[in-house]
């Protein structure tokens, strides 16, 4: 299980039964004032943290090491993004300011 803990700008790891595993700093490049969802895709081992503050997706391996960040241009550019979802290698956001749905194709990224 996966933990935003964005006061302290990072992502907890617990087992099923709650036991604590591990604890991650989030790269200073991804710092943010705080984490609205997580899902991770288990076939590629990358979990997706959204950012409103920063209008972008983190992307960290299951590791805690940080990959990046996707931030969709125009018209696909995301505001508030919030709540997130998998499936069929598409990544669903739900943009707050703007009441809209982006869905990102992962397959070439």
């Amino acid at each position: 299980m996966y933990i935003a803990d964005p006061i302290n700008s990072r992502i907890q790891v617990f087992d099923s039964d709650g036991k604590f595993l591990a604890k991650w700093s989030v790269p200073e490049w991804g710092q943010t004032l705080g984490f609205e969802d997580l899902a991770i895709d288990p076939d590629t081992g990358r979990l997706y943290a959204s950012s409103a503050h920063m209008n972008s997706i983190l992307v960290f391996d299951l590791e805690g090491n940080g990959i990046g960040t996707l931030t969709p241009v125009p018209p696909d550019k995301l505001e508030g993004p919030s709540a997130l979802a998998l499936a069929n290698n598409k990544l669903f956001v739900l943009n707050t300011a703007s009441a809209r749905v982006s869905v990102i194709d992962l397959q070439n990224r």
